[in-house]
């Protein structure tokens, strides 16, 4: 696969809960990914505060620079891309995911050490086994989406193994947690996991 000539920073904002967290959610943004999901409107910072007094840490990702440009003549393509937003989610979870909290772990300091050890468990390099049934993947459709896409990566996610969800949320277009019914839709998928 190709890689990327030209390193992208991004900035990270987390939120923690009072208590202790029983998981994490990350946010993007759509377009150039360079505002942060809370200042895309009230609602927004709404839910993600419902969401981290529900007890899960949010986790807020914007890039200084559209995310999805490659260098000027560079034929990347798109999974060298991807792996950008990927690389964060990993950042996100991966020290806790090994056992190490309160950014004390290899990921955080960036000890090479530790590579062998997460390089055969991750997506982006190298890990080979794609099969978890055990992930459950919610899709939140606006009624009015007509986006064909994202039916061939519901079928995509249900082939691996995955438990796959849906639902259609009325009045509302592709981005969903644009409209009230569409931020309930998403609090209420992402709240129910572990319960």
């Amino acid at each position: 696969m190709p890689t990327l000539s030209a390193a992208l920073d991004a900035y990270v904002a987390v939120a923690r809960p009072g208590g202790t967290s029983r998981g994490v959610v990350a946010f993007f943004t759509g377009g150039t990914g360079t505002a942060w999901f809370s200042d895309q409107g009230t609602s927004n910072w709404d839910m993600l505060n419902g969401l981290v007094t529900g007890g899960l840490v949010g986790v807020q990702v914007r890039w200084a620079s559209p995310w999805m440009s490659a260098s000027p003549g560079e034929d990347a393509g798109l999974a060298a891309i991807a792996c950008r937003p990927a690389t964060m989610v990993e950042f996100a979870r991966l020290d806790q995911a090994y056992g190490y909290f309160h950014r004390r772990g290899p990921c955080v300091r960036k000890d090479n050490a530790f590579a062998p050890r997460w390089i055969p468990d991750s997506i982006a390099l190298g890990g080979r086994n794609f099969w978890y049934p055990a992930t459950r993947l919610s899709f939140i459709f606006g009624d009015t989406d007509q986006f064909v896409a994202i039916g061939r990566a519901y079928e995509v996610a249900k082939a691996a193994g995955t438990t796959v969800t849906d639902q259609v949320v009325p009045n509302t277009g592709p981005t969903t947690y644009n409209t009230q019914e569409g931020r309930d839709a998403w609090a209420s998928s992402i709240l129910s996991v572990g319960t």
